[in-house]
């Protein structure tokens, strides 16, 4: 059932989901980052619902790879780093040092809204949002064309 793939192939498949993301991240962190002097909590909150729509919208941009596990490994790269961020600023000092320092807070940004305004913290709910979010939209996608070609066979049949 599950075919064994090659580290590379999988690198392959993560590179569009992961620059989807970090496009997404930078827009949020613009659209923050214009309406800094004006009242933040509205443009924090427009910025996540944003995210939140748009990581899911840009799931059904992505390649099906047709098979949920596949499709999952896909977007596991976009994971994978925001958990190594998260993982980051629970044993480091976010005193932007660092390029790490820099890209933990920038892709946090967007997400401003979950976090609350506590400081440099960084809960595990983001490092899992968007990837789980281009995983929903992946399978979407999925579920939608398969429901298709069923509907198709029926009228087919009749």
């Amino acid at each position: 059932m599950f075919k064994k793939m090659s580290f590379t192939s999988i690198f392959k498949m993560n590179i569009k989901p992961f620059v989807c993301h970090f496009c997404l991240v930078m827009l949020g962190t613009g659209i923050i980052g214009a309406g800094w002097n004006s009242a933040r909590n509205e443009v924090v909150f427009v910025a996540f619902l944003l995210m939140l729509l748009l990581h899911y919208a840009i799931g059904f941009l992505l390649n099906n790879h047709h098979s949920w596990y596949k499709n999952l490994l896909s977007v596991s790269m976009v994971f994978v780093i925001n958990f190594a961020l998260f993982m980051y600023t629970q044993f480091h000092n976010n005193d932007l040092q660092s390029f790490v320092d820099f890209a933990s807070i920038v892709f946090k940004f967007p997400f401003l809204y979950v976090l609350g305004w506590k400081g440099p913290n960084y809960p595990l709910l983001v490092s899992f949002l968007p990837s789980v979010l281009l995983w929903l939209g992946l399978e979407s996608k999925f579920i939608i064309k398969k429901f298709k070609i069923d509907k198709d066979k029926k009228v087919a049949l009749h």
